[in-house]
């Protein structure tokens, strides 16, 4: 988790990038006017809690006492019911508190078996404060670029490897992760804290698939300086925009799961 003192200070992350660049308004809505969300959708409270059983699961395994499946699972268990008692979270057409908490089950058992030996633990929840620079020309952005890495490993061969851990109702494919804005944040954060050298770090997606029977799958990637640059340039232009104040809608799939629809609704009038 990013510590209070880096969000209090100016700012940017993959989260607020990412929002803008999906749906400008709603980026509004949460990080300008700090609405209240009219809802929580269930697939993103059921994703913090594999998140956070997963933390769980690697914390301990880095102090030497792996937890137990049961634990891991009582872990989440513990979690989905605080959430689903105390936020008003939106089920889709086939789920339901139950089912989805079956499931979690299923995925975690999944990942509980999956983890391999002979890899070091650097670090789970990281967090990472680092200024973003232009490497072609040395401009500096006005803010930070803040945010979390899920872990970071050593291989049996003493190559950093940082995983980010995903749920997915599919299978990747290889566009998504070569192309991934999460993953070219992760190296370039990785590489400004001294961890590594760029070339060096590898980069993982761990998916683990909200299907009948879950899976997890495991995709490669790395970055190199043209992805900073990248980076650097559309993180100056999405702060660009916003300082202009360009909130436009963007209407697509994503609106399902919106919880300001009502408010985009009647946006403009």
């Amino acid at each position: 988790m990013v510590p209070p003192e880096m969000r209090r200070r100016p700012h940017v992350s993959f989260t607020q990038i990412d929002q803008y660049l999906r749906c400008p308004l709603k980026y509004k809505f949460t990080y300008v006017d700090r609405l209240e969300p009219e809802f929580v959708p269930a697939a993103l409270a059921f994703g913090s809690g594999i998140h956070g059983a997963a933390a769980f699961l690697l914390r301990g395994k880095a102090q030497g006492a792996t937890p137990s499946l049961a634990d891991v699972q009582a872990f989440f268990e513990g979690y989905w019911k605080l959430e689903t008692s105390n936020r008003p979270i939106r089920f889709g057409e086939r789920d339901t508190r139950e089912s989805l908490l079956d499931l979690a089950g299923r995925m975690l058992e999944v990942l509980h078996r999956s983890q391999e030996p002979g890899t070091e633990i650097v670090g789970v929840e990281q967090p990472f404060d680092v200024p973003l620079v232009d490497q072609e020309t040395g401009e500096l952005l006005d803010r930070n670029l803040v945010g979390s890495l899920d872990l970071v490993e050593r291989d049996a061969q003493g190559r950093l490897v940082v995983v980010d851990l995903k749920t997915s109702a599919r299978k990747y494919t290889d566009l998504q992760v070569e192309a991934s804005l999460q993953l070219s944040v992760y190296s370039y954060a990785t590489a400004m804290n001294g961890l590594g050298d760029q070339e060096d770090i590898r980069l993982r997606f761990d998916v683990l698939t909200k299907t009948k029977q879950p899976e997890l799958h495991r995709y490669w990637t790395q970055r190199d300086r043209a992805a900073n640059v990248r980076l650097f340039h559309l993180a100056a232009e999405v702060l660009r925009a916003i300082e202009m104040g360009v909130f436009v809608p963007n209407p697509g799939w994503q609106c399902r799961d919106c919880p300001f629809q009502s408010r985009c609704w009647a946006w403009g009038r």
